[in-house]
């Protein structure tokens, strides 16, 4: 019998139970690969022969051989000691047999990403220039590529139930790398062959509809869609004496907007079955500077039905610090949702939560926003859904216009320095060490950063529970250069500040 599969090595001989006359009964079986054309009996027996011997004495189990044989030809030596004489062995050879390796089998798919409608990637097989198989079966990769079919050690995640007709594909899937299995029966009862196809990328749609000004309504969204989308933030950056510090943004809030419907929630036969679930409002942005637009507070962050109605939901905006888990920016939101239903979530973010944040060199930035089920272990947003993208520009720069103008944003950026004095630093200038003394109506933990002015980072401290009256001290350990200017920063659980601090003269 040939071999299962391309690969397996598992081909093996059997008498023929059928032959006449009967096959003779040897106390020993010698396996034999053929080498061109097959060794006669006497070439066998005096060793002048090609054929090469595999395996003396092989096991005969109800008449079958199975060692395991790879491809190509082989028969078998049967002996056994003569009745008539002692000391003398009868011998006898088989027929030759070839043993064929089955093709390899080939399996490729192909893939569209993800549109503004969100989850509804797809993956198709290439029926051309692929096999055919009794079934196929989708697999999204989770962290590096497992291709172990065996449910134990598997870490890959298998998408949906397999197919068994190629045309049929996979539909409605999020972002991310997929492969699919197919199976086909062998040769062989009970042994199956799979082949694995090529990793495909799903990836997530850009430029989507999800940003919006502050008069946008879920009504305006999702019913009458009819509303503007918001279409740049724009930051006024101090750049002189290369500070690099945000020192205003606009419009002061703008709103994210996203809708998901959910599949089924698993007991067949049954509709309209609830489960408690949790969906997080995520951003990201294309540079470790400025930092994430903050949420305003838990009651600007919403869910409605599909007819714009608030629903009952507990909110949790992440702080990024400690045990959770939930970044600072980010939030989420926990219900109990009904299988084929249609949601729409919002957020309302204050876009001057990026002033007085440090951008070295950085004129635009692009920031993400959506949805996700959670985070993988880097942080990143798991399976993202309902993706759309704004941009931060320095409008000034780019001759675009503010609001604003450059000389009211500069008044204002001089009177945030002249009037903000919650926290207060000393010794000016400094050498040896740094003081800084809080003047807060409120207690919080703090981080100290302290950075040149090309925008690095010399020494970062924590300070825990600082309140009116507190102080600390900062040991200046870093090297710092004779009558220079350094920027401190100093931010708290509500706001931050950004204070310019003069080296000493050596």
């Amino acid at each position: 019998t040939s071999i299962s599969c391309y690969g397996s090595s598992d081909g093996y001989l059997s008498l023929n139970p059928n032959a006449d006359p009967e096959n003779s009964a040897f106390t020993q079986y010698d396996l034999y690969k053929v080498d061109g054309d097959p060794d006669s009996l006497a070439e066998i027996l005096d060793g002048s022969g090609d054929d090469d011997l595999v395996t003396s004495d092989i096991t005969e189990t109800d008449g079958v051989f199975a060692p395991a044989l790879g491809e190509g030809k082989y028969l078998i030596l049967g002996s056994k000691a003569s009745p008539y004489q002692t000391g003398v062995d009868c011998y006898a050879l088989s027929n030759a047999v070839e043993i064929q390796e089955p093709k390899e089998l080939n399996i490729v798919i192909e893939s569209s990403n993800v549109t503004c409608a969100g989850n509804d990637g797809t993956i198709s097989i290439d029926e051309e220039n692929s096999d055919t198989f009794d079934n196929y079966q989708l697999y999204k990769v989770v962290g590096d590529p497992d291709f172990d079919e065996v449910e134990a050690d598997q870490s890959d995640t298998k998408v949906g139930a397999s197919i068994s007709v190629a045309s049929t594909g996979f539909n409605g899937l999020g972002a991310g790398d997929y492969y699919v299995i197919g199976t086909v029966e062998s040769n062989q009862e009970g042994i199956n062959c799979t082949a694995i196809s090529n990793i495909e990328i799903i990836n997530l749609p850009t430029d989507c509809d999800h940003i919006y000004p502050t008069q946008t309504t879920c009504n305006s969204y999702y019913i009458d869609m009819d509303a503007e989308v918001l279409e740049e933030v724009c930051m006024t950056i101090d750049d002189s004496k290369n500070k690099w510090v945000v020192t205003n943004a606009t419009p002061g809030v703008f709103f994210y907007y996203g809708d998901f419907t959910t599949g089924d929630f698993g007991t067949e036969g049954n509709t309209g079955e609830t489960q408690l679930i949790t969906v997080y409002l995520t951003q990201s942005r294309n540079t470790t500077l400025l930092g994430p637009f903050e949420l305003q507070n838990e009651a600007n962050v919403r869910l409605y039905d599909s007819s714009c109605s608030t629903l009952s939901y507990t909110v949790h905006i992440g702080t990024g610090r400690g045990n959770d888990d939930v970044p600072l920016g980010d939030a989420s939101i926990t219900f109990i949702a009904k299988e084929f239903t249609t949601y729409i979530t919002s957020g309302k973010y204050d876009v001057k939560s990026i002033r007085n944040k440090v951008v070295t060199g950085l004129r635009s930035a692009t920031y993400t926003f959506g949805m996700a089920d959670g985070y993988n272990e880097d942080g990143t947003p798991l399976n993202p859904f309902g993706v759309g993208q704004i941009d931060v520009n320095d409008c000034n720069y780019s001759a675009s216009t503010l609001a604003t103008s450059t000389q009211s944003i500069q008044a204002e950026s001089l009177s945030l320095e002249t009037v903000e004095n919650d926290v207060n630093v000393s010794p000016v200038p400094f050498d040896e060490e740094i003081n800084l003394s809080y003047d807060l109506d409120y207690s919080s933990d703090v981080t100290i950063e302290v950075f040149d002015f090309g925008g690095n980072l010399l020494k970062t401290v924590q300070d825990r529970g600082v309140s009116k009256g507190s102080s600390t001290s900062i040991g200046v350990d870093f090297s710092i250069g004779a009558n220079q200017m350094y920027l401190l920063r100093v931010t708290t659980d509500r706001e931050t500040f950004v204070k310019q601090i003069l080296s000493a003269k050596k």
